[in-house]
């Protein structure tokens, strides 16, 4: 997508055929909030959409996009981001698996 337009012309296709099938669905999503059971680390490449690859719809995934798909190790010398990790993977109780 080059220019502003496509991603309105986007938007409004979106607004016609998407969205009229699964109103309810968002609906859903918006009123009673989201508890997707599986999060994914990705990476941000624009060419690689986790939701397309693994046949999810909207609320079925926790996608955490960044470069080179990165989790810093959890270690005891706390960083900016370690409590919020901790707290996540607590909270949701993630299952890990890696797949290569």
């Amino acid at each position: 997508m080059r220019r502003v337009s496509d991603l309105v012309e986007g938007y409004h296709r979106f607004l016609r055929g998407q969205y009229p099938e699964e109103a309810e669905l968002y609906r859903s999503l918006a009123e009673a909030g989201q508890a997707p059971k599986t999060m994914v680390i990705a990476c941000c490449d624009s060419r690689v959409d986790p939701a397309a690859i693994f046949n999810a719809g909207p609320g079925r995934l926790f996608v955490v996009r960044n470069v080179a798909n990165l989790v810093p190790p959890l270690s005891p010398a706390a960083t900016t981001t370690a409590p919020a990790r901790l707290l996540s993977m607590r909270s949701c109780h993630w299952k890990w698996r890696t797949f290569s």
